[in-house]
């Protein structure tokens, strides 16, 4: 082989390399995009040491949340396909649900330690007043002091209109308590 036929295979690989990146991000933009149904969703933040709030329903059987989002997901799958890639930056979670629901992913980003994720709790107040705990999982990344948690929503969230959500934390020692009390962390108003 050539000089010549070296430097053109090499940018033919790269040039290939780019398109694959820009597929997996107008794929990861699309379902993003399209997965999104955060319209109906209003939250009140109960806690000072939570910073922000953000949220994104997404609908079917198989729920993908890409955390910090699509753009960073692609261009760490760029990096990790040159070979650059020390440390990923990015996560994909995916849940599984039986029926046909609605996972409703909440991120939020706190001032003080980050909240972890077995010691949160989902009560779902519905408009009648009755309240039920919602099974939910979830990480949470130290470095961006944020977490994220879902929650799956088997009715689907336009059945749940007027009810709100409240999530709070509880001690670990009281995490598999049913009843246990905790700090109030945001309520979020399903409309």
């Amino acid at each position: 082989m050539t000089w010549m036929e070296t430097i053109r295979a090499n940018i033919i690989r790269r040039r290939s390399v780019l398109y694959l990146f820009t597929a997996i991000l107008l794929v990861a933009s699309g379902i993003w995009f399209f997965g999104t149904r955060g319209d109906k969703l209003v939250y009140e933040i109960q806690d000072t040491d939570i910073v922000s709030v953000s949220f994104r329903v997404t609908h079917g059987v198989d729920h993908v949340f890409i955390y910090p989002g699509p753009i960073r997901w692609g261009f760490d799958q760029l990096r990790e396909k040159l070979g650059t890639l020390r440390t990923k930056t990015s996560q994909r979670m995916v849940t599984h649900t039986y029926v046909d629901s609605d996972v409703l992913w909440v991120t939020w980003k706190q001032k003080g330690p980050v909240a972890d994720p077995n010691c949160l709790r989902a009560i779902l107040i519905g408009p009648d007043g009755t309240r039920r705990i919602l099974n939910k999982s979830g990480a949470f990344d130290p470095d961006r002091m944020v977490s994220v948690s879902r929650w799956p929503l088997t009715q689907g969230i336009t059945s749940l209109t007027n009810s709100t959500l409240q999530i709070i934390e509880v001690r670990s020692e009281d995490r598999f308590l049913p009843n246990a009390a905790g700090r109030a962390l945001v309520n979020i108003r399903l409309r």
